[in-house]
């Protein structure tokens, strides 16, 4: 294998690592922001309320710079059907039981936030041929997944 094989070779591989990592931070971002939707009516706490709104902002923010970066680099953004999100609007939902509690909204939360953290950190250990962008995007919303969960958990009791 001559030098430009093999450089299309690392291209290719990191493509592909690439459009892993975007499609979980994607999925990540997405539903962060939809278990926020779905917890809202439980929440009791106008100064919680306003933190989720936040919250949820900063979660639609990474959206949009996840979503920008798949377009500029042509990657498919199937990530969340219609059907999948009801599915997992009704799982939030069977989460919370029906009780109004901002300790069980926060438990919720913090659920999906670890999620996201394990999600993202096994990416990056995986694998060191993303992007330097998308690296850095990652990077950064798994400081803000690890930041929001310590927030979080000031509202367990």
């Amino acid at each position: 294998m001559d030098n430009s094989e093999m450089g299309n070779t690392l291209m290719k591989d990191s493509c592909e690592s690439d459009k892993i990592l975007v499609k979980d931070l994607l999925k990540t971002v997405s539903m962060g922001s939809l278990a926020i939707d779905v917890t809202r009516e439980y929440v009791l706490s106008p100064v919680f309320g306003d933190y989720l709104k936040d919250l949820q902002s900063e979660y639609n923010s990474y959206n949009d710079k996840c979503v920008e970066f798949m377009r500029d680099n042509h990657v498919q953004e199937d990530v969340l059907s219609s059907v999948k999100e009801a599915l997992q609007r009704g799982a939030i939902k069977m989460g919370m039981k029906g009780t109004k509690s901002d300790e069980k909204v926060a438990e919720q939360l913090l659920k999906g936030t670890n999620m996201g953290i394990d999600v993202i950190g096994k990416n990056l250990n995986q694998s060191e041929e993303y992007s330097p962008e998308l690296k850095r995007l990652a990077e950064d919303i798994e400081s803000f997944l690890e930041k929001s969960e310590k927030e979080l958990r000031q509202w367990l009791k």
